[in-house]
């Protein structure tokens, strides 16, 4: 009787642990679907870009002479949002000088997982031209306050490995800085050489913006 209870019990144990394990699979796999472009997108704040993991590089008219330009206080600024499409106005600054450009984002809807919210926008200067696609990787639960996307190049300029990422903070959350999660994801999951963009002064400065 003694084994047989035993056997009952390892039997119980093994579906409890299988269970679990396909709940666990299954949770892993739904995460996947709760990152939604669209939710970090949705927001009259500013989107400030925080850090990210590469040299400064970003469009062609951030050169001069040949030269590159170090930026800072980058950020979106939403004017319009759809399904399918993101209006914005990218803001930058290099030296004492504010820089300003019009920016047109397509949403890229997930082809391999069709019932899965988008999670990537293309993005295009104000002349059309293709610059870099952002994928989203992260963002916090429910309030998306902060969130990591990995970015490629669409630039010729830039080498076919210049996948990085970078962390974008609302306007209202961006001083307190990253949450613990979003932290962790970008610690964990971005290569390369980390370089902070914003800085407590960004907010304080004269916008006297320059459109590029």
């Amino acid at each position: 009787m003694k084994l047989i209870l035993e056997h009952k019990l390892s039997i119980f144990l093994f579906v409890f642990h299988l269970c679990k394990g396909n709940q666990l699979n299954q949770e892993l796999t739904n995460f996947d679907g709760q990152l939604d472009i669209l939710q970090v997108l949705n927001t009259s704040e500013k989107l400030w870009l925080y850090k990210e993991s590469y040299r400064n590089w970003r469009l062609s008219h951030h050169q001069q002479n040949g030269i590159s330009l170090t930026y800072s206080c980058l950020n979106f600024h939403k004017i319009y949002l759809s399904a399918s499409q993101y209006n914005f106005t990218e803001q930058f600054s290099y030296g004492e000088e504010w820089q300003s450009v019009n920016c047109t984002a397509k949403i890229v809807l997930n082809d391999t997982l069709p019932h899965h919210p988008p999670k990537s926008m293309e993005i295009f200067d104000s002349r059309g031209q293709e610059r870099e696609l952002m994928t989203l990787q992260y963002t916090d639960s429910g309030s998306y306050q902060c969130s990591v996307f990995y970015v490629s190049s669409l630039s010729k300029a830039v080498s076919n490995d210049a996948l990085t990422c970078e962390m974008y903070i609302r306007d209202s959350a961006v001083d307190k800085y990253p949450s613990a999660g979003c932290e962790s994801f970008f610690t964990n999951h971005c290569a390369g050489t980390e370089f902070k963009i914003y800085s407590e002064k960004c907010k304080n400065r004269t916008l006297e913006t320059n459109s590029l």
